[in-house]
This record gives structure tokens, sequence and C-alpha cells, in this order.
């Protein structure tokens, strides 16, 4: 909350303490100048109810620009990874063989590239990548991630670190969780 915002807290506040007591002094006063203390203590709670609301709707309007740019994706149902800056998230969930797929724009956010055109998605390929389309998301295949960043590793270093905390994080997991599926298999 800015400062202006708690000066305005705090007057609001402040108005509504008086005027909560002079409508509780002309309640316990007899005298003929009951209804002055009344008026006056009902317009000091009106200004202190008007600033709340005042910072009520200031408040109240960025939550709903939040809301608004939160309901404008679709829901996310699979698991997310965070980039080691923490400034990007890259989304990625399993297929119905257990195979992950990585939401391409996530992924090419990250590295600082274009996502892919209209055309990549209707031709199903990216940089020669073919991509995945698994509900309102395309993405990239497992493999498909790997050749994509192992390509642009060479000369773009966020692809490098991406790749290396793609493979540490998910693969890893993928791979050990594979490997005890085939030993009960066995």
């Amino acid at each position: 909350m800015g400062s202006t915002n708690e000066i305005r807290l705090k007057l609001s506040y402040m108005f509504l303490a008086i005027g909560g007591a002079l409508l509780a002094l002309t309640f316990f006063s007899d005298s003929g100048v009951a209804w002055l203390g009344t008026f006056a203590g009902w317009g000091f709670v009106f200004l202190g109810s008007f600033l709340l609301i005042l910072i009520g709707i200031s408040h109240g309007s960025m939550f709903s620009i939040r809301l608004i740019g939160r309901l404008a994706t679709p829901r996310w149902d699979g698991e997310k990874l965070f980039t080691a800056s923490g400034e990007f998230e890259i989304k990625y969930a399993f297929d119905e063989f257990g195979i992950p797929w990585f939401v391409a724009s996530d992924i090419c956010a990250a590295i600082g590239v274009q996502g892919p055109s209209k055309a990549a998605i209707k031709w199903g390929r990216f940089g020669g990548i073919p991509l995945v389309k698994n509900n309102n998301y395309i993405g990239f295949s497992e493999k498909g991630v790997q050749d994509y960043l192992s390509a642009l590793a060479t000369h773009n270093f966020e692809a490098h670190k991406l790749l290396i905390l793609i493979r540490k994080q998910v693969l890893i997991k993928i791979e050990k969780q594979r490997n005890s599926n085939q030993t009960y298999t066995s």
C-alpha cells in the first residue's frame, strides 16, 4: 500500500472514531443541541466510510485486473518448472502414455525467442522440431524439447541453462520412474 493510501486509511479510521464518539455522546446527552452532535457524528462516519470505500476500490481494481489476467489463460492441470531466476515458469504435463511434453510458448519465452507462428502450428513443426497438440496448448515432446534447446544452446546461454534445468529436474525423475516400472514389470 502506498503512503498516500496509508494516510487516507489513518484519516478514515480517525473520522470513524470521531463520528462514533460523537454519536455515543449525543445518545447519552439530554441537551437541546444533541441534534447537532448527531448530525456531525453521522457526517464523520460518512466521510470515514467514503474514504474506506475509495481505498477498497483502488485495491479492488488491482485485484480484479490480476484476476482477469489469470482467467484469460486456460487452467493448467500439469506441473510447472521455474527457471533459476524465477522469472519464467515452464508448464509441462504427461500424455496418456506417460511421456512428458512442454508448452512451446513457455520454452520460447524463457530463452528469449519468438514462439511458434500460426503457420508453424498449422504445419506442426517449429524450427524443424515436431510440435505436440494437447488440449489448448502447443508443445514439444520430451525428445523435441531436448533437440530444440540443444540446437540453440551453442549460441544462446539461456537455452543452455534451461536444457540443463529440464534434464536435472524433470527428465531424471522420469527416467527413475521408468527404471522402477521396468524393474517391477520384469
